[in-house]
């Protein structure tokens, strides 16, 4: 029996790298006129941050395997490994 590989939904990868720029753009958003201290001083600014890097690590994962290698210059693995550890440190 031959296996057919099934073709990538590039509607559905669109839809997802449409959201990643939006979690982006809310990040940037969020932190226009803001340097660093004044990050670090904003719980409202970092907590908000925080929640769209997570949702942008969680979603980056749905990307299909074929299309990350396509766009292989995107350091996948290090995006996913970003979301793990904003995750589950919670405090250092």
């Amino acid at each position: 029996m031959k296996y057919i590989m099934p073709e990538i939904n590039l509607l559905k990868e669109i839809e997802i790298l449409r959201y990643l720029i939006e979690q982006i753009e809310s990040i940037e958003n969020f932190n226009s006129g803001y340097d660093e201290e004044m990050f670090l001083r904003n719980d409202l600014i970092k907590n908000a941050s925080l929640m769209k890097l997570l949702v942008l690590g969680e979603y980056s994962t749905h990307i299909d395997d074929r299309l990350k290698s396509r766009f292989n210059d995107i350091q996948w693995q290090l995006i996913k490994q970003a979301r793990n550890y904003y995750a589950h440190v919670y405090r250092e």
